[in-house]
């Protein structure tokens, strides 16, 4: 199932997608907090580097919030149980349309960096940009072989 949180923009803020166990069913869409481990990482796909927290059970005694980048939450191994509401951070700023080969690929850097695959990146920053994506994708694969290339000679 597609989470609703791929139809919103992520360079939106504040943004928060509530998650819900499947006890609580009523006429909200709602999904089993099982379904917290995908949000993440769909998330984390497309911006890794964004702050956020996983707040569980929020006014009840098990409450609990984990804070972090969207990438480190998306890699805890745990199963979420009750109600879940995963809330980020202020999104960065937006680059103006026609943004600079440089600044792209300086945006591009960060995330492949933070573990964003070369297409979520070129679809990003294309967006955000106004530039084609074939445009924008040539220059993530060529920061992407650059990075590569540095691991390498390490």
């Amino acid at each position: 199932m597609r989470l609703p949180h791929n139809r919103v923009s992520l360079a939106a803020t504040p943004i928060c997608v509530r998650i819900r166990g499947t006890h609580r069913v009523g006429n909200a869409v709602i999904m089993a907090a099982l379904e917290a481990k995908q949000a993440l990482l769909d998330l984390a796909a497309r911006r890794p580097e964004r702050e956020a927290a996983v707040c569980r059970e929020l006014t009840k005694m098990h409450e609990e919030v984990l804070r972090a980048s969207l990438h480190t939450l998306a890699q805890v191994e745990r199963e979420w149980l009750g109600e879940i509401v995963i809330v980020l951070g202020e999104a960065a700023p937006r680059p103006l349309p026609g943004s600079s080969d440089d600044d792209l690929r300086q945006r591009a850097r960060g995330l492949v960096s933070g573990g964003a695959s070369v297409r979520a990146v070129a679809d990003h920053l294309a967006e955000i940009s106004g530039r084609s994506r074939r445009e924008v994708y040539a220059l993530v694969l060529e920061v992407k072989a650059q990075a590569s290339s540095e691991d390498e000679s390490e």
